[in-house]
């Protein structure tokens, strides 16, 4: 299976607390956050929230990320309000859920995995957690600091309001996962760092199944999944990179 030999990126983070805070750090950071942006605004974009994103269920190897562990995926309904885009009667992680969720387990949109996106990259920036209704002190912290001085594009989500908006108590107030990969575009490089993310499909058979997102198209491969009946199949066994 591809993902063999390859780390969470809870492990990930783990790591790198007892490492200095340098450039190469820096870059990979930048590159997980342009890449998690991508592939859930690719995601959002078709229809559908992941609705349990989380450092462990982000898989990194070197630079690339892939998101796994598709279980509590929901098909967004056009017919609600963008508050609330689906029903959700599945399971969530207390830490890394938004607050409509833990409130009524029933209520999930995309706002919510915009919070969730927002706790990772927090916790990315910072080495902490983020503490629901805290003051983004940890923001000021020296690992910080370095992080955003060694690579200019960490510094919208410190020193803009983006961050702040997207861990907002209040899903109104949070900004859609396109609005965060538009203010996040790197104004110094031509195109994202990201190539392509693999996301296994727990929807089918365990090692079977893969969603493919690339900065232009998303395919995945679970036919018999109305949340993902109209993207493109492709074998797992040979990933493909659409233009």
């Amino acid at each position: 299976m591809e993902f063999a030999g390859d780390i969470t990126l809870t492990s990930s983070i783990k790591f790198s607390q007892h490492r200095p805070s340098d450039v190469q750090l820096a870059q990979n950071i930048a590159s997980w956050i342009e890449q998690l942006v991508d592939a859930v605004s690719k995601l959002h974009s078709k229809g559908i929230l992941h609705c349990d994103l989380k450092p462990d269920n982000i898989i990194i190897d070197g630079r690339k990320l892939t998101l796994i562990d598709f279980g509590e995926m929901k098909a967004i309904d056009p017919s609600r309000g963008d508050d609330e885009d689906a029903t959700d009667t599945g399971g969530y992680t207390p830490g890394w859920a938004a607050a409509e969720r833990t409130g009524d387990p029933r209520r999930v949109g995309k706002a919510s995995d915009v919070y969730s996106v927002g706790c990772i990259i927090y916790l990315l920036l910072t080495g902490q957690r983020y503490q629901p209704g805290g003051l983004f002190a940890d923001l000021d912290n020296a690992r910080c600091r370095e992080l955003v001085a060694h690579d200019p594009f960490l510094r919208v989500f410190r020193e803009s309001a983006l961050l702040r908006r997207m861990l907002s108590p209040s899903a109104d107030g949070r900004p859609s996962i396109q609005e965060v990969a538009r203010q996040a575009t790197p104004a110094a490089t031509a195109g994202p760092r990201s190539s392509v993310v693999y996301a296994e499909d727990a929807a089918v058979s365990r090692g079977t199944g893969f969603c493919t997102v690339t900065n232009n198209s998303l395919s995945s491969r679970s036919p018999s999944d109305p949340a993902t009946s109209d993207l493109r199949w492709t074998d797992p066994a040979v990933p493909q990179l659409h233009d």
